[in-house]
């Protein structure tokens, strides 16, 4: 949850066919989902009800997996979701999470570049995309942390990530990869400028979308909290990528009802401002162990209660379900 540059013709050709589709056709609505984590410790009345409220107001189902070498439990982890989906007639999107939930290395301590990893990983991506086919793939879930703590296997990354590229858009010329960001004006110590924007401009001209992770508990209780939307403006002077929001949240612990009505208004508002392709909620249902803010950023309680800014969600959900 939180939990370089080559083919660059090919991103022109990308821009220029997605300027003519503009020119002759009403741009799409944009994309809406959430994050379905479900566990062991949910009753079965309560991940019914979760998958329905996904059906209800949602346009796409949203996997996001974790992924090490030699660990092939996320082929099968996969299955549910897409099933999900294809029973719902909605857009599947697969985000492949490859580190630690503290976003201090990789998942497991192997790394790009050594250990046959790169060889591996290509190998399960192309697996997965043959067997699910989804529309979005993010090959990597805020990737600019693995930039910022291994420089050496992010730039193997970025060679693997351009090879597949270049695998899953010859089966698929209509599979949308990209990969994941979170905020790129983080809070990390070592974070820089320099090293915000460096994960972006040697991938950027291959992706064909930018994923982006941004919460407004990263700042709290600064008084800059909204920073979390107002950031996402200055993303149009760094790329002319499509851009969507891959997670966001506000937790239940930290702000009151009513600021977190505020802030799934403001963020849709944002969304919608900057024409996004998506925007996927971090999670519908709040999650266990109730240890931090990050377990408690769901749409519905651990009790199944929806909270007040479900109302608010939901409503927007179904305007964007009709009209998708």
């Amino acid at each position: 949850m939180i939990r370089v540059s080559s083919l660059f013709s090919n991103g022109l050709v990308f821009i220029f066919i997605f300027l003519l589709g503009s020119c002759s056709n009403e741009r799409k609505p944009m994309e809406f989902g959430t994050l379905l984590w479900v566990d062991k410790c949910m009753p079965d009345s309560l991940v019914r009800r979760a998958v329905k409220d996904c059906y209800d107001n949602t346009t796409m189902i949203v996997c996001q997996i974790s992924w090490a070498p030699n660990d092939t439990s996320f082929l099968k982890n996969v299955e549910w979701y897409r099933n999900l989906a294809t029973e719902g007639n909605k857009t599947f999107m697969l985000n492949i999470d490859w580190q630690n939930l503290n976003r201090t290395g990789s998942n497991g301590g192997w790394n790009f570049g050594k250990d046959s990893a790169d060889l591996i990983f290509y190998n399960d991506v192309v697996q997965l995309a043959d067997t699910y086919k989804p529309k979005y793939i993010a090959l990597g879930v805020e990737v600019n942390y693995y930039a910022l703590t291994n420089p050496d296997g992010f730039k193997s990354f970025v060679g693997t990530f351009n090879k597949l590229k270049a695998t899953l858009k010859s089966k698929d010329k209509d599979m949308r990869i990209g990969v994941t960001l979170e905020l790129l004006f983080g809070t990390h110590r070592g974070w820089s400028l320099t090293k915000c924007t460096e994960p972006l401009t040697s991938l950027q001209e291959n992706l064909d979308f930018i994923g982006i992770s941004t919460y407004p508990d990263v700042f709290k209780p600064n008084s800059e909290w909204n920073r979390s939307t107002d950031y996402l403006d200055s993303l149009e002077l760094l790329t002319h990528k499509p851009i969507g929001i891959t997670e966001t949240g506000v937790s239940s612990r930290v702000f009151s009802n009513s600021e977190r009505i505020y802030y799934v208004k403001s963020v849709i508002n944002k969304a919608r401002e900057k024409e996004f392709d998506f925007l996927v909620w971090g999670s519908l249902i709040d999650c266990q162990p109730k240890s931090d803010w990050r377990s408690a950023i769901g749409l519905i309680d651990i009790y199944g209660n929806y909270k007040d800014e479900f109302e608010v969600w939901s409503d927007v959900g179904k305007q964007l379900l009709n009209k998708n």
